[in-house]
């Protein structure tokens, strides 16, 4: 069960584009040298994709409330999954997670009640050159029963997610929307979908194969506007920040 969707996910069109542009970026702003790696909220370990072109020989860890999703991030080279929710538990007691070169939190901020606190102890486990980066969802004005299905507790401006993140100690290096493309065509839908009280369809439902490879393009093309300058407008924000 846990492969067929693991197998699905790996070919959605998002989970790849959205890779290929965080792994541009982590390229561009990451500094030299031997990284160790934590993945905040690792599940299978598709963000695995972010590290392929990085020195990573301390290693890739991951934290993941799900334990049954952590046996496929290992197989991806995952040195050790820890199983708990970060909200809650304290690093103190655990020698590994600590002094991390690069932090990844991709689309987790969202489903935390306390973002500010999960972002204060992730400082205090960075190493002095830590990088961070972190994708949230982007504009209220976007929230529909997608967010609730996906279990999201807000969406995030530019101005409310810089300030968050530098309120947490961190300096920020960048700050862009991204999924631009796509940003008129979902505003609408989601739009009709609360005119017309449309129930929300699977999110990582199978499209077919031209569509997927269609989406795919559009949502890379991304990776090359995002290594000029910022976006305008985006379903998602990234920043790039530094302890």
């Amino acid at each position: 069960m846990l492969e067929s969707k693991e197998k699905e996910l790996e070919k959605f069109w998002w989970i790849i584009a959205r890779g290929e542009i965080l792994r541009a970026l982590l390229n561009k702003y990451i500094l030299t040298g031997d990284n160790k790696v934590l993945d905040v909220g690792s599940g299978m370990g598709c963000n695995s994709v972010f590290f392929s072109d990085l020195s990573l020989s301390r290693g890739i860890y991951g934290i993941d409330i799900l334990k049954g999703e952590s046996e496929c991030a290992l197989k991806k080279g995952y040195k050790k999954i820890l199983n708990a929710d970060i909200e809650t538990f304290s690093f103190e007691g655990d020698g590994d997670y600590r002094d991390f070169d690069i932090v990844i939190a991709a689309d987790i901020l969202e489903h935390l009640k306390s973002d500010k606190g999960t972002l204060e102890k992730i400082h205090g486990i960075m190493s002095a050159r830590g990088t961070l980066l972190v994708t949230v969802p982007a504009n209220g004005f976007l929230w529909s029963q997608h967010d609730i299905t996906l279990g999201h507790l807000r969406r995030y401006s530019r101005k409310s997610l810089s300030k968050l993140i530098t309120e947490a100690g961190f300096k920020i290096e960048r700050v862009s929307y991204f999924n631009f493309f796509f940003f008129v065509p979902i505003l609408l839908m989601r739009s009709l979908g609360k005119l017309l009280r449309l129930k929300q369809q699977e999110y990582f439902k199978p499209l077919p194969r031209i569509i997927n490879r269609l989406f795919t393009g559009i949502f890379l093309a991304e990776k090359h506007l995002l290594r000029k300058f910022d976006l305008p407008a985006g379903v998602s924000l990234v920043c790039i920040a530094r302890k």
